[in-house]
Parts: C-alpha cells; structure tokens; sequence
C-alpha cells in the first residue's frame, strides 16, 4: 500500500546549546536574538538539509536560541516577534524533529500545537534571513480543536490543508534559493519571496499522485519539486488547470517532494486549498467515442476528471514526438474511426474555444504509433486541423482543450478532401516556393518493392524536415541528414511497403524561400 506522510526526519543529536529559560503552559518568555553566540549548526546539527526538506531553508550561520519546554497534554506553543519573522522547532531529547512552523496563518507569527511533549524536548527560535531582535514565547493548553487546526493547515498527509499568500511579505532566503534551485526556463514565473512551500513523502512504491490548488483571492501558480542529495529539482508546475486553480496529477517515485504555491501576480494574495491524494488506475480508463462514418459530424464532453490523455497513449511521456499542449493528465475527448484504405484524409476538431488535436494509430499488437497533432491550423482560427496520408488500420483522435481542462462539448469530423497531390516523378528535381502560412506540402510517390531510394530536400533559406509514409504505413523522418540543414533520407522497400506511398515536407521554423526536392531510385535488393 502506498502511503503519503511529510518528510519524517533521521534523528539528530543536538550539540550543548545556549538554554534561555525554560517554557510551560501559562509562563510566557521574553527572549532576544542577540549577536551571535550559537548558530542553528550549533544546536541543531544536519539541520540545513532537513529544512530544506521541510521547504524552509535558512542559512548555516543563523543564530538560534533553544529553550527548554515541559508540559502533559495539549499544548500551544506561540513565538511572536515584532523584530523579525520567527520560526519555531521543537525537538525531542535525542534530536528527533516533533514540530514546526513558520508564518501561520499568513502572519508572522509561528505556532505549534503538540500533543504530550516528552521530557528534554527543546523549542528552537531563529528568523529565516537571521535577522534579530526581542520574542515573545507564549504557551498555553490547547484543546482538540487546536490539533484538527493545527493538521489542517500544515499536514498534508490528511489531504488539503488550508494556507495563505501574504503580498506584502518578503522572504529573501527563500527567494535566493529557490532562485537558485530552479532555472528560468522550466519556470519563467519566480514570486518566491512569498511562496509557501509544503513537503510530502511518497513512503512506498510509486503511483500516481494529484496536486490540486484553489483559491478565490488570487490566481494559483503550483510547482512540484523533488527534495534529493540537498537540493531542490524541478519536476513540472501548473497554470490555469481550471479557471486560476492549478493542478498536477503525475507518477512519482519513492522519496521526498515538495509543493510549492504562489499568486501569478506578485501583488495579489489570499488563502487557499492545497489538496493531495494518490489516484487509482481507474484514473487511466477510456471512453471512446465511435467515429465510423466520413463526413459525419460527432461529439463529445471533455470531463476534467476523467479519460486522461495518458490512458490513451501509454508511452507518451518517453516520446519526443508528444506535442507540448498535451500532458499526460489532459482530459481528451477520444473518438475512434478505421481507415480502409491509404489515402489522404482531413480530421478536424472544433468546438467553441480553443481546441488542440492529436492522432494516433492503433497497432494490432496493442501499441499506440504517433501520427500527427495540431493547434490552430491556419486560417481556422482557434480550430484544429490534420491533413495526413494515412494507410489502413484503425484511429484515435484525441481532442483537448488548451487554456482550461474540462467541462466542455467539442465536436469531431473525418473525411478525404479533395485535395489535388502532385506526384513526384524519379531523377527529377522540384523546386517548392513555399511562404510562412504553409506549413505542409505533399507529393505521392510510386515505389516498388525490393528497390533502394534516395529523397533529398534542400534549400539555402530553410531547414526543411521530410517524412516518407510507406505502403504498409512506415514512416521514415529525416532533419538535417543532409549537408548542413538539408535532409536526406535513403532506404529500401520490402514487401507491402510499395505502392503509392507519400512524402510530406515541412519546416523546422517559419520563413520564406525554396526547397528543391528529388527521388532517386539507387537500385534493387533481394526481398528473400
């Protein structure tokens, strides 16, 4: 059974620390961080790579103060300082982390709520960016109603715990590191000086785990971050899953992550829900919808919580051709149609927003094969569009939406257009002036079996891409196999793979110019 808990900590040793009075329910405790004497390294070895883990990191140098604490049942522990932005850890006898906090509820203040502390506990106060001045201690009895707080809003083994993004607070520490940890380019969006970060473990195995953020007051930004070897590695981030809520639903393995919340705008802020469960396979059923006459206008319901991208197309997180609009937890609406014959064939999505479109073959041995994808095709608008040879055998259409992730009715057509395809002739050489707006052009091709060829496609102003679409349905890709960005490709039919066959030559950016293209046939070979 897997099992999510945050972080549980190797114990540790404290070394001799400075004791500044000894704290119980009703007693309160005047402290100041003075010059300093003891650094949290001091009284808290190996604590740098735990905090980190605990999504707080601070520098080796910070000065801490450690107090002793007594107390039986539940307690209320508050550190408050006008001086400097506290944050309170409470360890047991042999080091071993009991509780943390640092700004709850949004405010300054850190608060802990325990349950029977046991005798030599110490309570640890130290500011994120070692900034000091006069505390305050304040412990009292706490009741039930203080722990189910306490849980809701920092333990995310219960499920979502509640939070809040302060605009108008600033951690630098926190914001260096993370800037530190995570390049621009994975997130291009850094308001880490106000992000609140929430660890979690995956104990066990691994599976598929959802992230959901909501919130009323401000537009979510999530990040999910793997905490390892003492740092922070980047895994994705959400936007606008669903309106300004963000959601990651991934596979992850066992170890320690992090889930990192921040407002899109740097000056807005509010509470919000961060939700984490483990999803079941039934997360990866399909529902297709049967598509089996061309021409015919079919539709479906996008729902966000259902029919993922990935239950369709299993090997899609291993395959570069993957287009970047579709995750693996995209909800699709999938329509299935057969093609009996090779042809070129039109398939259209639309719908009344912003619809993307991605095609996959069905192999007889239960493997998906990526055919083609689209956004926006030209001309159409928001509305999606591929023209593609396609040989016999049967297909998934799947239809997602770009911005927003469910909820929504998109419709479906396939049919063979009438579109007029030049056939490229053997030995001579076309030229194609081709202009930004066209992103395809396609020349059938009549190949034999048993024979070798050559296909080149150059030019001095583009970097053409060619793909070779054989009898049998193979299809042969080349970029830049030629000099310089030219292409090239060489190979041989067997049996099947003749007949019309088609050539599709596209670019690698935008632009203008001219691409020459041949076919050569370089020979024959024995098919035995």
């Amino acid at each position: 059974m897997k099992v999510l808990i945050v972080s549980i900590l190797t114990a540790i040793m404290i070394a001799a620390g400075c004791s500044q009075g000894v704290a119980s329910p009703g007693n309160s405790i005047r402290g100041e961080l003075p010059a300093k004497d003891n650094t949290i390294m001091d009284v808290w070895p190996g604590s740098q790579e735990i905090l980190l883990q605990l999504g707080s990191p601070v520098s080796l140098d910070t000065y801490t103060i450690s107090h002793g604490i007594n107390s039986d049942g539940i307690v209320v522990i508050e550190v408050r300082s006008h001086d400097f932005d506290p944050i309170a850890v409470l360890l047991g006898s042999d080091g071993e982390l009991l509780a943390f906090n640092d700004d709850w509820m949004g405010k300054t203040t850190a608060r802990l709520v325990v349950e029977d502390i046991p005798s030599g506990a110490r309570l640890l106060v130290f500011s994120p960016d070692d900034t000091r001045g006069l505390y305050d201690v304040v412990v009292s009895e706490g009741r039930e109603r203080d722990v189910e707080e306490y849980i809701e809003r920092s333990d995310l083994r219960t499920g979502t715990v509640s939070g809040t993004i302060d605009e108008d607070a600033y951690d630098p520490v926190m914001d260096r590191t993370l800037r530190g940890f995570i390049s621009s380019d994975d997130v291009w969006l850094q308001n880490y000086g106000t992000a609140q970060l929430y660890p979690f473990s995956i104990e066990e195995g691994d599976g598929l785990v959802s992230l959901l953020l909501q919130a009323q007051d401000f537009d979510t930004f999530l990040v999910l971050l793997e905490v390892k070897g003492g740092a922070y590695r980047f895994i994705e981030y959400s936007d606008d899953y669903s309106g300004s809520d963000s959601r990651i639903i991934t596979e992850l393995d066992q170890g320690n992550y992090i889930a990192l919340v921040m407002s899109y705008s740097v000056d807005t802020g509010g509470d919000f829900s961060l939700t984490l469960e483990m999803v079941g396979d039934d997360y990866l059923d399909t529902t297709p919808i049967d598509a089996p006459v061309a021409g015919q206008i079919y539709t479906g319901m996008i729902d966000e919580e259902t029919n993922y991208a990935l239950g369709w197309w299993p090997g899609m997180t291993e395959n570069w051709e993957a287009p970047g609009f579709l995750s693996p937890f995209s909800p699709v609406a999938g329509f299935l149609f057969e093609v009996e014959y090779m042809s070129v064939y039109e398939v259209n999505a639309f719908g009344d927003l912003d619809v993307c479109l991605t095609l996959l073959r069905l192999q007889d041995d239960g493997t998906v094969e990526y055919v083609s994808s689209n956004d926006d095709y030209t001309g159409l608008g928001a509305d999606s569009r591929i023209i593609e040879p396609l040989p016999p055998g049967d297909y998934a259409a799947l239809v997602s939406l770009y911005s927003v992730t469910g909820g929504e009715e998109v419709s479906f057509y396939w049919q063979e257009p009438e579109i007029p395809v030049e056939r490229l002739r053997q030995g001579r050489t076309v030229d194609i002036l081709t202009d930004n707006e066209t992103e395809l052009h396609m020349y059938s091709l009549d190949l034999l079996p048993g024979r070798s060829y050559r296909i080149s496609a150059e030019s001095n102003e583009l970097d053409p891409v060619i793909t070779v679409i054989l009898g049998d349905g193979t299809r042969l890709t080349d970029d830049d196999g030629g000099e310089d960005t030219n292409s090239l490709l060489t190979f041989s039919t067997s049996e099947g793979q003749g007949g019309e066959c088609f050539l599709l030559v596209t670019k690698y950016s935008g632009g203008d110019g001219t691409i020459s293209i041949r076919l050569e046939d370089t020979g024959s070979f024995d098919l035995r």
